[in-house]
């Protein structure tokens, strides 16, 4: 019986060399150019590209119209980081074991991180490939550019989290980028900082639309915890017009705070369903600090932290390398 398997198994090894970049049936398209020139299904690795592997099945390719029909739950939460494609390709190798790798392509960098971050925990083991990478006995998951790639095995194995290394490092290897994030991100002061926790919004921010996008990050210090959120605005007039209706709707007093590195606004009050608030602007610049229940001075502390950084930055929409 078990030379009967192998038999099947390198039949399949034979089939797939002879397939390879052949177009698939039933698939959305394939060879799609991808952001920079690159395609999306040619960045999924060839048949024997890793040694003792090969494509099992139908290379797949979703756009924004129909991918409900591939993650029909998760479909949502991918769109709402401008999800551009998918390509997605089963691989088994030479003993039988599976392996499959999920290439989804969004419309910048920017987006791509943020869709990353929805995953990311500092519990996972992180990799230095691709530009952050981390995974788990069964998973591993990539960010570099504008592509988000996962990887998954389907029993754990230790040779089998090292094929998942090798074929991250082969996808992350052809894609080129500069991985240019906003610079609000090098805002958040380092003290009390939790690792591994800044995630990007698109929506829904503090449960509430009128939020535009914000970079959050989880803070733990003496034995509190709270969040910073750094919003991207439109520009002075509109985080103006952000700033006083939160601040309105937690009938929140206003005042300007002095620094040693100059004067911003803010203001504290109560919201309904998480306490008391500190929001503050600098100009175009807009932040939230919450939690600290066990100590509110340090919503004060976190505030003029965050203010030192954004002044470095001036008013630009300036980017830097992450």
């Amino acid at each position: 019986m078990r030379s009967c398997r192998l038999g099947v198994i390198l039949l399949v090894f034979v089939l797939a060399s002879c397939r390879e970049g052949a177009d698939q049936p039933g698939s959305a398209g394939t060879g799609m150019l991808g952001i920079g020139g690159s395609s999306v299904t040619g960045l999924l690795p060839a048949s024997n590209e890793i040694a003792g592997w090969v494509r099992d099945g139908d290379r797949l390719f979703y756009v924004a119209e129909n991918l409900w029909e591939y993650i029909d739950g998760a479909a949502e939460q991918f769109l709402a980081y401008e999800f551009d494609s998918v390509a997605a390709q089963d691989y088994i190798s030479t003993d039988g074991k599976g392996l499959k790798v999920e290439i989804y392509r969004h419309r910048s960098t920017l987006m791509a991180f943020g869709i990353y971050t929805q995953f990311r925990s500092a519990d996972y083991e992180f990799y230095e490939i691709g530009k952050e990478s981390f995974g788990d006995e069964y998973s591993l998951h990539l960010w570099k550019g504008p592509y988000f790639v996962k990887i998954n095995i389907f029993e754990e194995d230790g040779e089998m989290a090292e094929a998942m290394k090798g074929f991250a490092r082969s996808v992350a290897g052809k894609i080129e980028s500069d991985d240019m994030l906003p610079a609000l991100l090098s805002c958040f002061p380092e003290e009390g900082l939790v690792e591994k926790s800044i995630i990007y919004v698109t929506e829904g921010v503090l449960g509430r639309g009128k939020f535009p996008p914000a970079f959050i990050a989880d803070y733990w210090i003496e034995g509190s915890e709270g969040k910073l959120y750094l919003f991207q605005t439109a520009g002075e007039d509109h985080a103006r017009e952000i700033f006083d209706w939160y601040s309105g709707l937690i009938d929140a007093g206003t005042s300007e705070r002095e620094t040693l590195h100059g004067t911003y606004i803010v203001g504290a009050g109560k919201d309904q369903y998480r306490g008391r608030m500190l929001v503050f602007r600098y100009g175009g610049k807009l932040g939230i600090v919450a939690g600290f229940t066990d100590a509110p001075p340090l919503q004060e502390q976190i505030a003029d932290r965050a203010f030192e950084r954004l002044g470095a930055i001036g008013s630009g929409s300036s980017y830097i390398g992450k």
